[in-house]
């Protein structure tokens, strides 16, 4: 079973050019999940050599024990066949042990042990966004997970990284991640009940310590904090809307200070997706523009999983309903509606995306201390907005001091 199912793998094709190719990321969810990658090492003589391309040579430890002609002794090997054509072979045949081929090692099983996950550096998104009049903040690199049998939390890899029909696998000893979460099951992530009440009493996952959070201090906006974001902010209208990323359907914002780069585009809410569509490339242009993705994730009731490929994303604040006792506000979207704050019913798994305050001076050119500037004014930029420090503080142009 391939890890999260985040890689594919095809046995036969009419175009082996073309299949199994995995890139960087790929691969490490590949051989997280046990695939060995031999390379076609083809063998090589004195003066001269195989086109690597063709196919690989492996020893193995076997020699027929006799000599060939009185000075060259056999062995035998195996090769790899790697055509165009998608024919993969396997034999074991006699092989001139003066020719130079591949040796892989290995070692016997003793039972014990598990493969250990790739770990990637912490990633800082830079997009600011406005959750109130006077409050910033800045969003993780990814989805919030959970693994139950490391009692383990991290962040996603990336923005459109999402878990899908494995969270079926949720229990208090599986080994995998899981990222659809009971509402306000912080201290107990792998509560499957179908009934209300063992939700009733509110733990936010972002309390518990999560491994690659860079130690920021993360929590869950609360559902005025994201009313503000999507429907008050200036511009809100036009900084968000359905998007296609990396082949992932969700959700774009756009932070406050917003510039598309050069040669892309993006429609505000466009009910659809096939408008807002990014390869990977372009996503990586996005994101150092400051853009956040929320992927539409689908949904968890019990053991049940849906709306994986229907596009619909669903993501729980901590703020419970206030006209329902047994529910709670989410931010929810679909191919047809944009995302908003509405009530839903605590038993459901949903979705967790933390988020931070911007920090004190976090992002400003700090400007550069000079005694003989005392009393005089400095000019500098900060987010293509002019300030002027003078005499230890920083105000703009109309005079009002920021931080």
């Amino acid at each position: 079973m391939l890890f999260d199912y985040q890689a594919y793998f095809y046995r036969t094709s009419s175009n082996a050019e073309n299949i199994n190719v995995y890139d960087d990321n790929d691969w490490r969810y590949m051989e997280v999940a046990g695939a060995v990658f031999m390379p076609s090492a083809y063998y090589t003589g004195e003066d001269y050599f195989k086109n690597p391309y063709e196919g690989g040579d492996y020893w193995t430890s076997q020699a027929w024990g006799f000599s060939y002609d009185g000075d060259v002794t056999l062995a035998k090997g195996f090769s790899l066949s790697c055509s165009a054509q998608g024919i993969s072979r396997v034999w074991f045949d006699n092989e001139q042990i003066f020719l130079r081929r591949a040796v892989r090692l290995v070692q016997t099983y003793d039972g014990t042990g598990t493969a250990q996950e790739p770990e990637l550096e912490p990633k800082t998104l830079t997009g600011r966004f406005s959750v109130s009049a006077d409050k910033q903040v800045i969003f993780s690199q990814g989805n919030l997970r959970y693994k139950a049998s490391s009692n383990e939390w991290k962040l996603a890899d990336n923005q459109y990284d999402m878990i899908g029909y494995p969270n079926a696998n949720i229990s208090p000893t599986y080994s995998g991640w899981i990222d659809l979460f009971g509402w306000g099951t912080g201290n107990n992530p792998v509560e499957t009940s179908k009934e209300s009440a063992p939700y009733a009493s509110f733990s936010d996952w972002t309390a518990n310590p999560i491994v690659n959070g860079n130690n920021e201090t993360w929590y869950t906006l609360s559902a005025g904090e994201w009313n503000y974001l999507l429907n008050t902010r200036p511009n809100a209208a036009n900084l968000k809307g359905q998007a296609v990323v990396n082949d992932t359907m969700g959700y774009l914002l756009l932070p406050d200070d917003w510039t598309i780069p050069t040669s892309l585009t993006f429609t505000p809410t466009p009910n659809n997706y096939s408008t807002n569509v990014y390869t990977l490339d372009e996503w990586t242009q996005m994101e150092a523009a400051g853009a956040v993705f929320l992927p539409a994730a689908g949904g968890r009731y019990g053991t049940d999983i849906n709306s994986i490929k229907a596009g619909n994303g669903y993501y729980w604040t901590p703020t419970p309903s206030s006209e329902y006792s047994d529910m709670a506000q989410a931010v929810t979207f679909t191919a047809y509606t944009p995302a908003r704050v509405s009530d839903a019913m605590v038993q459901m798994g949903y979705a967790v995306r933390p988020a931070r305050d911007v920090k004190v001076n976090e992002g400003i050119d700090q400007p550069t201390s000079d005694s003989s500037l005392k009393g005089r004014a400095n000019k500098f930029l900060r987010d293509g907005v002019l300030l002027i420090e003078r005499n230890g503080k920083i105000v703009n142009v109309l005079g009002a001091e920021v931080r």
